[in-house]
């Protein structure tokens, strides 16, 4: 993030003048330079990343969908929800290599090598810190400024797959510098991330962009410690960022063993509502309540708050098939802009439990049974889920589809139990079936 020189990590800035670190504040980015985790545990983000749908811009877990919204990244980074969107221009290489000699002082030739040594439109990482030292020696703070804060973006918020390298067509941003705090950095970083994680469900992708840092911490301020290893900054306090409460340490927990970790969590076993302390010294912000499209540029996302409505100490109903058809650029930023469409439902702080309609519809589980191991399932459980499955079926409100689509359902739980429960012998207090896997080929005959 700040350099090789690690011993100067403290006091990059001052080389830049008062000029520069300002121009970061005021841009309301400066909680970027702190929010950086030392490692990033790939196998968690993997498992999480299998979750992902992309429709409804939603974890789909055992118990019901979770995301990270606008509240997340707010308490998590401390940047701003609020603002515009921004559109970036489409750069040739020449056009890139106009623009970087232009903006940054450096010449036509040391600009068009910057470019072809990026292979693109792109400029590296740690050529844009060279020149924000060259410009601040120099005096010439803008253009310091608009090089470093290219630079922090590029490495945080919109950081590539390549994590090397910004597109050229960022400066663009940050040309005018007196207006770089009027753009809603939060709601960007959030629709990159997100666009991250839909190409990552690919079966042709083979590396995660965004910002991971803030994906990880998201992680672990919900989630069980049995999924990572991690401990508390003794320096952090409630003013800080939330991202900056935990210090990282190496992932020792397998990937199967991960995805059966998940497989097994409940909703108890999560932490939906993490920032309750946290809201004394960062108020919720109501713009996180927003329903809608979100953008960065020409990438467009879903978000949809009323799916996830746990995470706002909110009861979860049904909701709605997630939006087909994405609107124009333009109504999309005028629904923002004037929150259009916010989510309102009823608070409660009664315990959260499962909605019934998800357990009936959504494949819940990513490890096969057959394959899961000594994870036992209880005769309740599956009495229960069946319990569950016949309130609709004697619903005379429900549709003839919908009833066909239960009685499926029911069947296929019945003959999932059969076939890899039961015991082969009676000693069993005859209240729990078999572990998943654990029946073989002479179970599956009896």
């Amino acid at each position: 993030m700040l350099g090789n020189d690690k011993e100067n990590h403290k006091d990059v800035l001052k080389c830049f003048s008062t000029y520069v670190k300002g121009r970061v504040v005021a841009a309301g980015l400066l909680p970027l330079l702190t929010c950086n985790l030392p490692s990033i545990d790939k196998t968690m983000l993997t498992v999480f990343v299998e979750r992902w749908k992309p429709k409804t811009s939603s974890f789909h877990m055992l118990f019901g969908e979770m995301t990270i919204t606008l509240d997340d990244v707010s308490c998590l980074l401390h940047i701003p929800v609020k603002g515009k969107f921004f559109t970036l221009p489409s750069l040739t290489r020449e056009e890139a290599a106009i623009v970087l000699h232009k903006q940054f002082g450096v010449t036509q030739a040391a600009a068009e090598e910057e470019i072809r040594k990026s292979l693109g439109s792109y400029a590296r990482y740690t050529w844009l810190l060279k020149v924000a030292e060259d410009m601040a020696k120099e005096g010439k703070t803008k253009k310091a400024a608009r090089a470093f804060l290219m630079r922090l973006v590029g490495m945080t918020i919109f950081c590539g797959k390549t994590n090397n390298k910004v597109d050229v067509a960022y400066l663009r941003m940050f040309m005018d510098l007196e207006n770089v705090r009027e753009y809603a950095w939060g709601v960007m970083a959030l629709t990159f991330l997100y666009n991250q994680l839909k190409d990552a469900t690919k079966v042709c992708t083979t590396s995660l962009g965004g910002y991971l840092n803030q994906f990880q911490a998201w992680i672990f301020e919900h989630f069980p410690a049995s999924l990572f290893d991690r401990n508390l900054n003794r320096k952090y306090s409630e003013k800080d960022p939330r991202a900056c409460k935990w210090v990282t340490k190496g992932g020792t927990v397998d990937l199967h063993a991960k995805r059966l970790i998940l497989d097994d969590l409940r909703d108890n076993n999560v932490i939906w509502t993490p920032y309750d302390r946290h809201r004394v010294d960062w108020p919720f912000q109501q713009e996180c309540l927003y329903s809608g499209w979100i953008r960065h540029s020409g990438i467009i996302r879903p978000y949809l708050p009323e799916r996830v409505l746990r995470q706002f100490h909110m009861l979860q109903d049904q909701p709605n098939l997630p939006p087909a058809n994405i609107p124009p650029v333009e109504d999309i930023d005028e629904r923002f802009e004037n929150m259009a469409l916010c989510v309102a439902a009823q608070h409660t702080d009664t315990p959260m439990t499962t909605p019934e309609w998800y357990k009936s519809i959504s494949h819940r589980f990513v490890v096969p049974p057959e394959t899961r191991g000594p994870v036992a399932v209880t005769l309740v459980d599956v009495l229960e889920q069946l319990r569950e499955l016949s309130d609709i079926i004697v619903d005379p409100s429900e549709t003839p589809q919908r009833i066909l689509e239960t009685n499926q359902r029911m069947r296929d739980i019945i003959m999932q139990h059969l076939e890899y429960g039961g015991d082969d012998d009676d000693s069993g207090s005859g209240n729990e079936v078999a572990p998943h896997g654990g029946g073989g080929p002479d179970k599956k005959k009896k």
